[in-house]
């Protein structure tokens, strides 16, 4: 963040996933960075008054997978994102396009080797006349 130098006290290990890519900071650092591009708080606004709009959650067990979604959007002004809900749901709309394009390919196969059948067949018709001739003259 330009002006801002972070020091980096740690590296974990390379997983192989996205994480890999991920910066860990403290939360105060990030609200003090975000002063200096927005300017200060207001006087009426005090450290109170931050909030935390975002919050990546791993899940201990499979029934607090089904348990905090529900229990985080029956709380006022919360709302939550699960990646496997949210990509069915996706799935589920675009579903039918998904279909159609499926279709149409199958129906672009179809034309493609019925093309190429019909160019293999007049190139044997056209030559019939000279495999006759060729016949005619001893050609096995």
């Amino acid at each position: 963040h330009g002006d801002r130098a972070f020091t980096v006290v740690g590296v974990l290990a390379p997983s192989g996933s996205v994480l890999d890519r991920l910066v860990l900071t403290d939360l105060a650092s990030v609200w003090a960075v975000h002063e200096a591009h927005h300017g200060a708080t207001a006087p009426d606004e005090g450290p109170d008054e931050r909030e935390i709009t975002l919050a990546l959650v791993r899940y201990r067990s499979p029934l607090a997978a089904a348990m905090l979604p529900r229990w985080v959007n029956a709380q006022d002004g919360l709302q939550s994102a699960a990646p496997a809900l949210e990509t069915a749901r996706l799935m589920r709309l675009v579903g039918a396009g998904t279909e159609l394009l499926r279709g149409f390919g199958v129906v672009l196969l179809a034309a493609a080797g019925l093309s190429v059948w019909v160019a293999l067949l007049h190139a044997v018709r056209a030559r019939q006349g000279d495999l006759a001739m060729l016949r005619m003259l001893g050609a096995p």
